[in-house]
């Protein structure tokens, strides 16, 4: 059978017969941590009664249904929010770390329903605690969940280090961990599910990471997909900064990025790489504010205006990668449209020049349905170039743009496999290189 390994205590606290005093709702959910399930029992067994558990054990998978249908989802970097905090965030609960049951009975749900948890003495007897927390906007507390007390305090960052070591030992493991029928017999079942999970594992060990990919659309707009981290800003100053076609020579995939000042190699205007503030925001730049995208060391994207005023709230340690353009998402500095948001930002000048030439562009976005970040090349003017970063799926779950336009014209650059897609005899001072 299963084995599991307990890291709580196993003598400090009464202990009694889990098959006799337990009695769980759903078979599944009686693999829970042994040590604590026995504090249970002889909680149950000193009150002379049964004790029901409606919930124990919880798989990944049943803790973000719980979380779905309490309101909760995963926003554009895959992070969940929202919920009326009843059901705790996936891959947090002590349910899904085999710490936590959830019973009926209404003997069990009165005793120290009201106490803090140092006054619940009751449950302390045994090593047990209740929480009682309560969802957002509601009064009620959770009266039926009970906890061993060693997780007092525990940050959720640490809750993994508790959980007790899951040992699959025979066929019948196996089974029950992929939801088959549980009879240790192996039939096609069974032999289907060990060769599924094998090439997952020949997978995983020999997975690399996935180049990027590269389509022309029939409009003649060329779409690249890398992945987050893959990504990395190349600085070129003074002689290294160079055409397209010699720059291939070194990088052989790239794209031009930031707009900048050729004669003194200035880039506009914000970058970090690496947790470092390579470029900053200058006390006297006229429109601070500028669309950033950025990458977070987790992976994560998302673009947001940033300037001097909201500087302070980048967490700027965790970024691999922030750098700036003019944010497609015009509604985000509070304009009405993209020729009203350049202008907010600094891209106005010589009668908004930058935003009506029609000239090859290209923009960078992020496609949270894909996990992938994705720059579109195309010649158009900058409204032409927001529409086809939206084409390519790059919006958020409110259906926001989600990217910000590059430097173009003369400055527009593509290189792949060393082979210079478009570019001009320009120096270079800002790339984006990727494999």
């Amino acid at each position: 059978m299963m084995e599991l390994i307990s890291k709580l205590p196993s003598t400090k606290y009464p202990m009694a017969d889990v098959t006799q005093w337990l009695k769980f709702k759903n078979d599944s959910h009686k693999y829970i941590d042994p040590i604590f399930a026995g504090r249970l029992a002889a909680f149950a067994r000193d009150h002379g009664k049964v004790l029901q558990i409606t919930s124990g054990f919880r798989s990944y998978y049943e803790q973000v249904a719980l979380y779905i249908n309490s309101g909760g989802y995963q926003d554009k970097n895959g992070n969940w929010t929202g919920g009326n905090g009843i059901a705790a965030v996936p891959g947090t609960s002590w349910h899904e770390f085999r710490l936590a049951v959830d019973v009926s009975d209404s003997w069990a749900k009165a005793i120290d329903k009201d106490d803090a948890t140092k006054s619940q003495t009751t449950l302390l007897k045994y090593g047990l605690y209740k929480p009682l927390t309560k969802g957002n906007g509601s009064t009620v507390l959770e009266d039926w969940h009970i906890q061993p007390i060693e997780l007092v305090g525990v940050a959720k960052a640490d809750r993994s280090k508790w959980a007790p070591e899951v040992r699959i030992v025979d066929v019948k493991d196996f089974q029950r961990a992929f939801g088959l029928t549980v009879d240790g017999i192996i039939g096609p079942q069974t032999k289907a599910k060990a060769k599924e999970v094998k090439e997952l594992i020949d997978y995983i060990l020999a997975y690399q990471k996935q180049k990027y990919t590269y389509t022309i659309k029939g409009d003649g707009t060329r779409v690249i997909e890398v992945d987050p981290l893959n990504l990395r800003h190349v600085w070129l100053r003074n002689s290294d900064s160079k055409p397209a076609s010699e720059l291939a020579k070194i990088y052989p995939n790239f794209i031009n990025a930031m707009f900048f000042d050729g004669a003194t190699c200035t880039v506009y205007r914000l970058l970090i790489q690496d947790g470092q503030v390579l470029s900053e925001i200058k006390s006297y730049d006229q429109w601070p504010d500028k669309g950033t995208f950025i990458v977070y060391k987790d992976g994560r994207v998302e673009v947001r205006t940033i300037g001097r005023d909201n500087f302070n709230t980048l967490d700027v340690p965790n970024i691999h990668l922030a750098f700036q353009g003019f944010n497609l998402d015009y509604e985000a500095n509070g304009s009405t449209n993209l020729k009203e948001s350049m202008r907010k930002e600094g891209w106005g000048q010589s009668n908004d020049y930058i935003y009506n030439r029609v000239c090859n562009r290209g923009a960078i976005g992020y496609n949270y349905k894909t996990g992938k970040v994705v720059i579109v090349k195309k010649k158009t003017d900058a409204s032409g170039i927001r529409l086809a970063i939206r084409e390519a799926g790059c919006k958020t779950i409110n259906n926001d743009t989600c990217g910000i336009g590059l430097d173009s014209g003369d400055s527009d650059a593509l290189v792949l496999d060393g082979k210079v897609i478009l570019g001009t005899s320009r120096k270079q001072v800002s790339i984006l290189t990727f494999d």
